[in-house]
């Protein structure tokens, strides 16, 4: 289970001398850990007689591999516990069946709203996309707890919004036909894709570069809690690898990329979109885009007037296709 320092942690047997401790010491927090398999055999006195003490207690329960009677489980204990602070559940040790355990934390979910209890999934014990199929609210952590493990992101992971924070899933949940929960929440979609459609929620935020202050834009983008944080330059500005974002979206006029630009994203170690501002007559500019891409640019859009319209294809891969640019914001 996974620590927390703002709460003392016991089992049920414990709480009695645990919460006389914490009463000495001015403290009202605890949380009881109970095996998911004895939750329904958990006597209720020490956490109630507890309770009614003032203290406020948090259950933490870990969810089996195929998340077999969690909601059951939960549902039977809330009917008999009371004024409980909150449920923690943790997603399983060694997660087998994907579809299985989206269906059970749905029903835990279910079972908490019923009873009035909030039902918190602790971070990054389950893969986001089963978090939000099942919890459809649910907040998504927006940075890694701990080091990625390449091994455990297939499919449409390279492609998915919410992977940063994502602890992923083993190639053994990969492999087995209950997989099929294991879809990406939304895809990644560069800065002038979200801008055409409006934008697209709380996984994907783009920060525009405050021009001449990259404090500021450092600090957007620490305090911004979205997985996939692209920051959007209208122009190449020195220190911008430098910055804390997932992906990197850059203009430049086609006619003049500047070499330290390029430099920079060939040795960037995130993703990167880029744009191209096209002169008013025809240029050879698939050239561009394919040293653009080589770089390893996710996507390159074009923006031209109508002499250009003949290229009506533009995405990694493709004959890009000229489009109209949207005006500055007014400052």
């Amino acid at each position: 289970m996974p620590p927390n320092d703002l709460l003392a942690a016991c089992v049920p047997a414990e709480v009695p001398a645990l919460w006389a401790r914490l009463r000495a010491l001015g403290r009202s927090e605890l949380r009881v850990a109970v095996p998911l398999a004895e939750l329904a055999l958990l006597d209720p006195a020490p956490l109630l007689a507890a309770i009614a003490e003032g203290a406020r207690v948090r259950l933490l329960l870990q969810m089996g591999s195929a998340g077999e009677g969690t909601g059951a489980a939960l549902r039977l204990a809330l009917r008999r516990l009371h004024a409980l602070e909150a449920v923690e559940l943790a997603g399983p040790d060694r997660l087998t069946d994907a579809d299985a355990v989206t269906v059970a934390l749905e029903a835990a979910a279910s079972a908490a709203r019923a009873a009035g209890v909030p039902l918190q999934p602790v971070s990054g014990s389950f893969p986001t996309c089963i978090l939000l199929a099942a919890i459809p609210d649910a907040v998504v952590p927006g940075r890694p707890t701990g080091a990625e493990h390449p091994e455990r992101y297939f499919g449409g992971c390279h492609v998915c919004a919410a992977r940063q924070g994502c602890p992923g899933a083993s190639a053994e949940a990969w492999g087995n036909a209950g997989s099929g929960a294991l879809d990406p929440p939304q895809v990644v979609l560069d800065p002038w894709q979200l801008a055409d459609i409006g934008g697209i929620g709380p996984l994907q935020s783009v920060v525009e570069v405050t021009p001449g202050d990259l404090a500021a834009s450092r600090r957007a983008l620490e305090d911004d809690p979205a997985p996939t944080r692209w920051l959007f330059a209208r122009a190449w500005q020195p220190g911008l690898p430098e910055l804390p974002f997932t992906h990197l979206a850059v203009e430049f006029d086609a006619q003049h990329l500047p070499l330290e630009a390029l430099e920079a994203l060939a040795r960037l170690d995130r993703p990167f979109a880029a744009a191209l501002h096209l002169p008013a007559d025809p240029l050879d500019v698939l050239p561009i885009v394919a040293l653009l891409q080589r770089l390893g640019a996710l996507s390159v859009a074009l923006f031209g007037g109508e002499r250009w319209s003949v290229l009506d294809r533009a995405r990694l891969g493709l004959p890009p296709a000229a489009r109209s640019r949207a005006p500055a914001p007014e400052p």
